[in-house]
Order: structure tokens, then C-alpha cells, then sequence
């Protein structure tokens, strides 16, 4: 058998057929090994790459089925809490440890039980703000309830496990509104949603927790909406989908507000008109998928949907597994995103799900931005200690750092020209940066370790 040909052998065959080789060859061991040793890691690397899958992880603490409940993650935890089933209502508050696999309860949220309550994490910390206490909607599927809104906000601190009031949202009370932290700015942005009406909110608010101030903003414009969803990346804030004035069929849009000019910009549609969806973010990428369509007996929807920010692109991921889901919680706890409870079929749940992205997800946009003369890294190679030297004028700058198989293994910003930094701990081989100013991409390259 020709060199060639036992090289196509190796790369159309199966894993047991290695052993035949062997046999084959049994005085060019090394020879042979090597083409193994070879094929074993190509194989391993087109398995990696550009493949994505969903992990079933256990069920929220307590195992009490709810929709509309709330969740964020704080460094390697995730929490749950909040939400109501076709006849309860609860604001009980559980965390979830990746790296134990389980549920851990927490202390109640010291505030009235709710549900489409807003939240999320910036900066170490949680928020929760909103909602509704409802009186006469214990049903599946939500919908527009009577009750109490609720203008309330509040503060998570992991370190004590304490929740403190530290302000009154100024404008209406409300449920089912969008809450985006920009964790450059230490600023939550808050609005749209339902209080109550078929005509929704349009307006939108910044709140800086440092200082307790509240900001009324350039609304939301394409007009009222509720039961929408936003997400951070890139350095700006995406609010899409949602019910566009109760018309039928919802909406399937996207717009980009831009923090420094308090303006916005259209963006690309995602794919199906939804309601009720849930997001994620990633490594600075967003995934938006599941949600609902229809005024009664919605359709509920599996997919998941990737949106590159650089390129203003949507792509496919894997499908939800548990099936046609929504007024599920999203968050992402390091580099994995989770989808917990929500409505299924004829039932409310207290499923939680681990979607791991494919390689390729966790560097998008890398390949698409070209390299800037004015940025340079020296030594390269290096022993892991090396020095970016830029002249771009920023009052932010960061670099990303991930390893051959995509996985970002360093971030830090910095406001100065140059900054020097320590890698020394990671092993030798090619590395690619990536740095941002101001939150948008402006130079790629690559390094090599070499101790």
C-alpha cells in the first residue's frame, strides 16, 4: 500500500481500522503512530469546531414548574428566582454551581412575590426590578394580568447573600420589560414593556446605581412593545422582538442603541415573529431563540439563533432539545449559556438546559476585521509576558485572548497607549488577540509562547 493511500485509509476510515495499520506496518511504528497521532488530533479538531450541543443539567431547586420567573449569573453562579405556576406565585431564590451540578437555596427575596420581573448582573452584582404581583392570572402561557405593578429595585450582593432596595423606578410600573447592563459604564438600561394596557411602553431609561440616578432616553422607535428582549455586545445595546401593539403575529426586529449619541440604528430581523423569547450572552455574542407566537394558544418555537454584532448577521445554532418553549430564563455562566424553566406545551416546568457553543462561536467576527498598523505586539514571540502598543485615541481599550481552539482564555481593558501583560502561565503555542476600543473591534493578530 502506497503513502498516499494509507493516508486516505486513515481519513475515511473509522477508529477501529487504526489497528489494521498497525498490523500492517509492524517495523515503522513511529511512522505509523505519528499518522495516528496526527489523524486522532484532526479528527478531535473537526469535532470541535463548528459544533454546538445542549446538555440537560438538574431541575431549578425546588422543582417548583414556573414561567416569567427571572435569572442572572454572577462569576461561576447562576440564580433563579421569582416567577408563578397555574396557581402560585413565588419569589424564593436558588443558586446553581456549575461545578458541582447542583442547586443551593438562598435567602427570599424580601419583596412581594412577582413574575416578568426584570433582572440581571453587571459588575459583581444582581438586579431585579418590576414586575407584577398577580391577583387573577394563575394560568399557563401568562398573558396581560390583574394585580399590583411594581416599580421597586433592587440590589443582589453575593459576598453577604443580601438584597437591598436602592431605588424606585421613576417611570410606570410595569412587567415584562427589557433590563440591559453595560458593564463598561457601570449603567442598567431599562424600559418598554406592559402595565396593563394593549397599548405598551415605548420609553427608555438609564439608571447608574454609583450615584441613584435615573435618565429618561431617546424611546424605543419602533413604538410600543412588551415581552421583548435585549442583550450588551460590542459595546451598544440590541432590543428586538416582542409584542409590536398586540398585532397577531408579534415581531421579529432588531435595533442597536447607541450609548454615546443616545440614538438608534435598525439592525437585521431575526428569523420568526416571537414573543416571550430568552437570550444569552457569550463572550460578548448573543444568542436569542425560543419565545411564542400568537394572541391565544401560542405556538411556541425551538430554535436558537447567534448574532454576529461586527457583521450584523444571524446564524442557526442547535435547536432547543426540550421542544417548543418560552417565558424562559436565559443567562450564561463562563462560557456556556442556560435556559431554565418557561412554558412547554400545556405545562409550566422547572427544567434548566447547558447549551455549549462551538468553537467557532467564541471568536466570531475575528476572521472579518483587518489589522491596524497603528496596534502593534512585541515581543512575538514571547515567553508569555509581552506589551500592546496602540495609537488609537480611546478612553477604553481591551484585548481578548483565546488559544488554537477558540476558547477565550484572557480579557483585560485598559485606558492607556500602552500596557504590558502576563500570560507566562498559559503553555507554549499560537495564540490570537483581539482588541477592542470603546467596545468596537479594531485589530486582530497572533502571538506564539515560546519558553
Amino acid at each position: 500500500m502506497a503513502s498516499h493511500q494509507l493516508v486516505n485509509t486513515i481519513w475515511n476510515s473509522p477508529l477501529k481500522k487504526l489497528h489494521l495499520i498497525v498490523h500492517y506496518y509492524p517495523m515503522r511504528k513511529s511512522y505509523t503512530l505519528k499518522v495516528i497521532s496526527a489523524f486522532i488530533f484532526i479528527s478531535c479538531s473537526l469535532s470541535l469546531f463548528g459544533q454546538d450541543s445542549w446538555l440537560q443539567r438538574p431541575n431549578v431547586g425546588g422543582n417548583r414548574n414556573r414561567e416569567g420567573a427571572s435569572g442572572f449569573a454572577i462569576g461561576d453562579t447562576g440564580y433563579i428566582t421569582c416567577g408563578m405556576d397555574i396557581d402560585s406565585v413565588y419569589h424564593d431564590f436558588w443558586a446553581y454551581v456549575p461545578s458541582t451540578n447542583t442547586w443551593i437555596k438562598k435567602d427570599t427575596l424580601p419583596a412581594p412575590k412577582r413574575q416578568a420581573a426584570s433582572a440581571t448582573s453587571m459588575n459583581g452584582y444582581g438586579y431585579l426590578m418590576c414586575g407584577i404581583k398577580p391577583s387573577s392570572c394563575y394560568r399557563i402561557g401568562g398573558g396581560v394580568c390583574a394585580g399590583t405593578f411594581l416599580n421597586d429595585v433592587w440590589q443582589y450582593t453575593p459576598s453577604t447573600g443580601t438584597w437591598t432596595n436602592i431605588s424606585t423606578f421613576p417611570g410606570a410600573a410595569r412587567d415584562n420589560a427589557v433590563l440591559v447592563a453595560d458593564p463598561t459604564d457601570s449603567i442598567l438600561f431599562f424600559g418598554t414593556g406592559n402595565n396593563n394596557t394593549l397599548s405598551f411602553l415605548n420609553d427608555w431609561w438609564s439608571y447608574k446605581p454609583s450615584t441613584n440616578t435615573w435618565t429618561q432616553l431617546d424611546s424605543f422607535p419602533p413604538g410600543q412593545r412588551s415581552c421583548a428582549v435585549g442583550f450588551f455586545s460590542h459595546g451598544a445595546v440590541y432590543v428586538g422582538t416582542g409584542d409590536d401593539n398586540g398585532k397577531v403575529d408579534a415581531a421579529c426586529d432588531f435595533y442597536k442603541y447607541n450609548i454615546s449619541s443616545n440614538t438608534w440604528t435598525k439592525v437585521s430581523n431575526i428569523t420568526g415573529n416571537r414573543r416571550q423569547a430568552s437570550v444569552f450572552v457569550i463572550n460578548d455574542t448573543a444568542y436569542v431563540g425560543l419565545g411564542a407566537v400568537g394572541p391565544s394558544a401560542p405556538v411556541g418555537y425551538t430554535d436558537l439563533w447567534m448574532y454576529d454584532a461586527v457583521n450584523d448577521k444571524w446564524t442557526a445554532k442547535a435547536n432547543y432539545p426540550q421542544g417548543a418553549t418560552y417565558l424562559a430564563v436565559g443567562l450564561s455562566i463562563n462560557n456556556k449559556g442556560y435556559i431554565a424553566t418557561g412554558t412547554f406545551g400545556a405545562h409550566d416546568t422547572s427544567l434548566y438546559w447547558e447549551y455549549t457553543p462551538g468553537v467557532k462561536d467564541t471568536t466570531v467576527g475575528i476572521a472579518t476585521i483587518t489589522s491596524n498598523n497603528d496596534i502593534s505586539l512585541f515581543p512575538n514571540p514571547n515567553n508569555g509576558i509581552f506589551t500592546i502598543q496602540s495609537s488609537v485615541v480611546s478612553d477604553l481599550l481591551s484585548v481578548q485572548v483565546y488559544n488554537v481552539l477558540g476558547e477565550k482564555i484572557f480579557e483585560h481593558s485598559f485606558s492607556t497607549l500602552s500596557a504590558s501583560f502576563d500570560l507566562s502561565n498559559q503553555p507554549n503555542g499560537i495564540y490570537l488577540y483581539r482588541l477592542t476600543s470603546n467596545g468596537n473591534p479594531v485589530s486582530t493578530g497572533k502571538f506564539v509562547i515560546e519558553k
